[in-house]
């Protein structure tokens, strides 16, 4: 076997696996990983991000973890590239799987958020689709961005909790009667 085919995940790909429809996108991600991402891990990680921050300058509790910046924009190119969508317009998980594998060769901690966001986003896109009709309750819900410019579409909370939680602590949520299956929230207080 030729070692240098492990020098690059294309090539152990393309010589693991038949071709596949994906294969000019899997290569298009590794150009991007070889000239710009793997620089952008590589000081993420000199710099031990993320760091958290438990209280702001005045002492207020905010609990907040940070990510350089540069974090962010690689994450957000995996996203853009098709690591969630693809599953969702080409009904198969392949494409995901693949980006997700060249990815953890260059950064494998980036892989966790990917994989996370593919195993909420597809029950969402299975069985979420009454939380995703536009609803005036401020329920939490989302899509697969259809458009490929957004990464996951979220409607936020309509009110905060005190700590930055998800829904006000004093929300009583009650499924209307006669609702669709499965109920509808009202997000009454």
């Amino acid at each position: 076997m030729d070692l240098d085919i492990v020098r690059s995940p294309c090539a152990f790909l393309a010589g693991m696996i038949s071709p596949t429809a994906y294969d000019g996108v899997l290569r298009e991600w590794e150009s991007y990983w070889e000239k710009e991402g793997r620089a952008i891990s590589e000081a993420v990680d000199r710099a031990d991000t993320p760091w958290v921050r438990i209280f702001d300058a005045a002492g207020k509790r905010v609990d907040e973890i940070l990510y350089a910046p540069e974090y962010w924009r690689l994450l957000k190119k995996g996203y853009r590239s098709g690591v969630l969508w693809r599953a969702s317009e080409d009904n198969s998980l392949l494409p995901s799987f693949l980006l997700i594998y060249l990815t953890s060769f260059y950064d494998c901690g980036l892989t966790c958020p990917y994989s996370v966001s593919l195993s909420t986003a597809l029950p969402l896109s299975k069985y979420g689709h009454w939380c995703r009709r536009g609803n005036s309750s401020g329920a939490a819900g989302g899509e697969l961005a259809p458009d490929r410019g957004q990464v996951f579409r979220q409607q936020r909370w309509r009110g905060t909790c005190r700590g930055g939680g998800a829904a006000p602590r004093s929300a009583k949520w009650r499924a209307r009667a006669g609702a669709v299956s499965p109920p509808a929230l009202s997000g009454q207080r």
